[in-house]
């Protein structure tokens, strides 16, 4: 909830109506301070920012991103003079930010699991039934396996991960695949590190989106960053070890681009991103025979991504949303 600051010095004892309207204005929504006052000694008082007083300022109360101060008149009377009295009413003015406080946080990944290993060179001479150990290394990292798949010619058909294992970033410290040699006669296949997986396995970040509703989102892959928005500080209990969150200056959601999000790859791309409402969505981009296809959404500043590999989208901010 917003909150309006508002310091005044006392002129009587007791409480006093504190009057607030859009500048030129001539309704005002009166909050009344009953706390105590000493005559001649400033006090601060802080006034929730209500769908009432929103509507006083003749703000749209369904809107939870209200852009931009508000300039607003308002007035310090004593309670026992009458609301009409404008003799007893000492005039003032201000600025003020009104917005649902609902923030941008950063999330990021320093290390993950391994997902996906593709072969580089089949071989040959490979056994089906006795396939050769799939070694991965790192200098960072632990607990990964995989298995290779031999087809009956005896040449590596595929790689299927066991276990992802966690701790791993090829961006920082590069994985290393290798596959043992054939048994006899033949030669030795190749693979390499592919794709990580989400950050922690099946790790989500919990946070209130600027609706207040309870909402949840996949961490990036490692060495990527995604922007949320929400109204406490998200929760990433659940999301791994590795998953950062980082205040992105206590900056309001309340500003959305028109964002250009183009797919140059072969096959369709899932993409993810909050919305001008603060709601994730997901999608499916398709990509195009002749040109990348693409679509054209609005949403909150950086915050489309995906799963997949980062360079086949291309994102272009187009500028405010009209």
């Amino acid at each position: 909830m917003a909150e309006l600051s508002i310091t005044y010095t006392p002129k009587y004892a007791g409480c006093h109506r504190i009057g607030l309207s859009n500048s030129g204005d001539t309704a005002f929504y009166v909050y009344t301070d009953y706390s105590a006052s000493i005559l001649g000694t400033p006090k601060t008082i802080v006034i929730p920012v209500t769908e009432e007083l929103l509507a006083a300022l003749r703000l749209d109360t369904s809107s939870i991103f209200l852009c931009g101060d508000v300039t607003i008149a308002g007035y310090v009377q004593p309670c026992c003079a009458d609301e009409d009295d404008e003799d007893s009413k000492e005039r003032f003015g201000f600025s003020a930010d009104v917005s649902v406080p609902c923030n941008q946080y950063q999330l990021g990944c320093q290390r993950s699991g391994i997902e996906t290993i593709f072969g580089i060179n089949i071989g040959s001479g490979y056994n089906p039934l006795s396939p050769p150990a799939v070694n991965i290394t790192s200098a960072q990292g632990a607990g990964a396996t995989a298995t290779a798949v031999i087809s009956p010619s005896g040449t590596l058909q595929s790689i299927i991960v066991t276990n992802p294992g966690n701790g791993y970033n090829n961006n920082s410290f590069p994985i290393t695949v290798t596959i043992d040699p054939p048994p006899g006669p033949g030669t030795q296949a190749t693979a390499q590190f592919y794709k990580h997986t989400p950050c922690g396995p099946d790790g989500i970040v919990e946070f209130i989106d600027c609706n207040g509703d309870n909402a949840t989102i996949e961490p990036p892959q490692p060495n990527q960053t995604i922007n949320i928005c929400s109204q406490s500080i998200p929760n990433t209990a659940g999301a791994g070890l590795f998953t950062t969150v980082t205040s992105i200056g206590g900056q309001a959601c309340c500003r959305c681009y028109l964002y250009r999000i183009a797919n140059t790859d072969k096959d369709p791309i899932a993409i993810e991103y909050l919305n001008c409402d603060g709601e994730v969505i997901i999608e499916t981009l398709q990509p195009d025979t002749v040109a990348p296809g693409f679509i054209e959404r609005c949403c909150i500043a950086n915050t489309v991504y995906t799963k997949n590999i980062p360079s086949v989208l291309i994102v272009t901010n187009q500028g405010d949303c009209s």
